[in-house]
């Protein structure tokens, strides 16, 4: 027995038989895990790759909105809304959790050539990252139940211009004057040509790889066609012409070699004129000014058969105001630039001869609004004939209070000039009839003033053949009455013209508008809605009608309104609802982003982080 027990044993000990089974197992069990390790892997690798489409497409969704708010709040929530995370437009559960973080970047790649970003910096591009905690299958029976995986996407805004011309309005009256504290106490007027300068820098004309483009400051066509042409309007208007003598009113706005002119140098101001009425929808001359209109004063005025000629465009629509080579992303050797300013130069385009009062900001009644519209769109029109399948574009810049007079004589603004030394001054000039009793002077003239006044009552009411405005029915343009009203109807006039409005107000008071003028008419009637082509932004009565109000009102959508109501002294409580960002510059950065596709950007770009939310 105990033999064949020992046999048995010792057979066993030599049989080799099934030694693979538990080697089997092991193997077994590590190549499943491989197995699954390669799987998880791979599907973790296709995620990364959808994360990395849904994070570009979140990153180039905010790029837009960037300069539309002091914080990220803007942005995150464009971001999130093509994010992959819940609620999203790319949301997949393939991804589990996915978490989406948003920073506003000033990035140096993106600004003028020798600048780069630093603390306070304004946000120029947004850099979006997004992880997702990715189930496994396999890997969760070693204990890894998720795996992270992240993208990172950068974009902004300045990518290449879409056909646009744009045609920007800028308010040149004399409360246009005021220091502003809160703009390295420059004026209102020189703050407003900053931001103007802030949004040509952000918006390459030309095409992709092509460095200079379309009509060049010579007049000529160089290289190749542009997508953006920008035209330069102000008001009032300034006369180019008088009986056939040239002024050089647009010149003076142009030519200062970075002196402009003030109050105390009034010879080289642009010399103001009776505003002159387009009449909406016609076409207007081409020569000398793509504007310009000539009037005949009537038998009712003061030189009755006199002939003069006024714009309220400084520049024709211009490409060739970018060159990113320079420190402020400018070309100096454009009339566009020459006019606005650039880096320390300051702009040409000042308040016009006659409307600055005494220097201290008073205007004494003298804005109107509605024709420099009306003019800007029928330019417009012209412009997108010649350039078709562009789009049009005003950007409307003003406090909003419309409240020209129908007579002022101010003496005051004026004393101790020297009659006859005044280069502009004429032998005689257009103004009112003589039976007003404070006289009402339009126009040069070698009577008590060396300058125009400002602003006369009509003489011919239901022609154009003189040009101010006239008691025409009551609020009908053009009219002395309800002339806010009449800048609303003329901007929604242009906006059933298929031309994108934005409007930028500027210090508007929260009063104003229906209270009336000592020396004129404002809005004193309610015209009917059937006067107005489009739906008001945002209804009112007679008694709640204000510039704020107004200027909303302007603008094509209430998300193309923007609002600067910090300025010192203003007293302004007029508020954006829309957008959070104040200062004109990131407003004008802001309104520039519409002109361009935004595009994506390495993720090695150097810069300063801005702003960071979740």
């Amino acid at each position: 027995m105990k033999k064949t027990i020992g046999s048995f044993v010792r057979r066993s000990l030599k049989d080799e038989r099934g030694q693979i089974l538990p080697w089997a197992a092991v193997v077994f069990v590590a190549c499943m895990g491989m197995g699954g390790l390669t799987i998880d892997l791979g599907r973790a690798y296709v995620v990364q790759g959808q994360l990395q489409n849904y994070v570009n497409a979140a990153a180039l969704a905010a790029a837009g909105v960037v300069y539309n708010t002091s914080t990220t709040n803007g942005a995150t929530a464009y971001a999130n809304n093509y994010s992959a995370a819940s609620g999203g437009e790319n949301v997949n559960p393939a991804l589990g959790t996915v978490t989406t973080t948003v920073s506003t970047m000033c990035l140096n790649m993106l600004l003028p050539s020798g600048n780069t970003c630093g603390s306070g910096s304004p946000a120029n591009a947004v850099r979006v990252r997004e992880s997702a905690a990715m189930p496994t299958y396999f890997m969760k029976l070693f204990g890894k139940p998720t795996l992270t995986v992240a993208a990172v996407a950068t974009a902004s805004m300045q990518g290449i211009a879409q056909p646009w011309n744009v045609a920007i309005i800028l308010d040149s009256t004399g409360s246009m004057s005021n220091v502003d504290s809160n703009c390295n106490n420059l004026t209102e007027f020189q703050c407003a040509l900053s931001g103007v300068q802030a949004l040509l820098a952000s918006v390459n004309p030309c095409p992709a790889g092509v460095s200079t483009c379309g009509l060049q400051s010579s007049g000529t066509l160089s290289g190749t066609k542009a997508n953006i042409g920008v035209s330069l309007f102000t008001f009032p208007n300034v006369l180019t012409s008088y009986n056939g003598t040239a002024v050089n009113s647009v010149s003076a706005d142009i030519n200062c070699n970075g002196t402009p002119a003030t109050w105390t140098n009034y010879s080289a101001q642009p010399v103001a004129a009776p505003y002159t009425l387009p009449i909406p929808g016609a076409t207007l001359p081409g020569t000398p000014n793509a504007t310009s209109m000539t009037y005949t004063e009537t038998s009712a005025g003061a030189n009755p058969g006199n002939t003069w000629t006024a714009t309220y465009q400084i520049t024709p629509f211009l490409s060739d105001y970018y060159n990113p080579s320079a420190t402020s992303g400018l070309n100096s050797s454009s009339n566009l630039v020459k006019a606005v300013g650039y880096g320390s130069t300051s702009g040409c385009v000042t308040y016009t001869f006659g409307i600055w009062g005494t220097g201290s900001g008073s205007g004494f009644g003298n804005t109107y609004y509605a024709s420099s519209i009306y003019e800007a769109q029928a330019a417009l029109t012209a412009e997108q004939t010649a350039n078709p399948g562009s789009k049009n574009a005003i950007i409307f810049l003003s406090d909003g209070q419309a409240n020209a007079s129908y007579y002022s004589e101010n003496t005051s603004a004026y004393s101790g000039v020297t009659q006859g030394t005044d280069a502009y001054e004429f032998p005689s000039g257009p103004k009112a009839s003589t039976s007003l009793t404070y006289g009402s002077e339009v126009g040069p003239h070698v009577s008590n003033d060396p300058v125009p006044a400002y602003y006369t009552p009509a003489t011919a009411p239901t022609t154009y053949a003189y040009n101010t405005l006239g008691v025409n029915g009551k609020g009908l343009y053009p009219d002395w009455f309800d002339q806010c009203q009449q800048g609303i109807i003329a901007a929604q006039y242009a906006v059933s013209k298929g031309t994108t409005v934005f409007s930028v107000a500027y210090g508007s008071e929260g009063t104003g508008c229906n209270s009336g003028w000592s020396v004129g008419l404002t809005d004193t009637t309610l015209l009917p809605s059937s006067d107005y082509p489009e739906t008001l932004n945002q209804t009112f009565t007679l008694s709640q009608l204000t510039p704020c109000v107004t200027m909303e009102n302007i603008a094509s959508s209430l998300n193309n309104f923007y609002s600067d109501y910090n300025q010192s002294g203003s007293g302004s409580t007029c508020q954006d609802a829309s957008h959070t960002v104040t200062s004109l510059q990131d407003i004008f950065f802001a309104i520039a982003s519409t002109f361009t596709t935004p595009r994506l950007l390495p993720n090695t770009a150097t810069g300063t982080v801005v702003s960071t939310g979740t």
